[in-house]
């Protein structure tokens, strides 16, 4: 498992993905 990220968790937490996507997103899409 991929260690939480909070910063991240806090998109998604706004609705910006839904979180089963976010799961499969690579971190350099996001940032």
């Amino acid at each position: 498992t991929k260690k939480f990220n909070p910063l991240r968790a806090l998109l998604v937490g706004t609705g910006g993905i839904p979180y089963d996507e976010f799961l499969t997103i690579d971190p350099k899409d996001l940032f």
